[in-house]
């Protein structure tokens, strides 16, 4: 979505960048043994639905009007804070997780 929101003129190369940082980053979290194939694919058709949602589907707009309502500007650092706890936790439980590391090997 970030992608599609800061290439506003459509500069082909620019798609281009991030169609192969996107496939980087699938190889190395098979690489590392973070997730399996299957699981990196589902998450490549999920980003996929959420771009076409954002680019087409109006998703775009829920988000600025969702983001122009807050006008507390604490409640955008409790927002900021709580996704942030979210992120934390994610890597936290990668960390401790007995699992990684271990390669995804037929």
């Amino acid at each position: 979505m970030l992608l599609i929101h800061l290439n506003k003129k459509r500069n082909l190369s620019v798609i281009v960048i991030g169609l192969v940082t996107v496939f980087l980053v699938m190889i190395s979290r098979m690489y590392l043994g973070g997730h399996s194939l299957d699981q990196v694919v589902f998450g490549f058709l999920v980003a996929i639905a959420l771009g076409v949602m954002y680019e087409f589907g109006g998703l775009r707009q829920v988000i600025s009007r969702s983001l122009l309502t807050i006008n507390s500007h604490a409640t955008k650092i409790k927002i900021i804070l709580f996704v942030s706890v979210l992120q934390l936790i994610n890597v936290v439980s990668y960390y401790y997780n007995g699992d990684q590391g271990k390669k995804f090997s037929k």
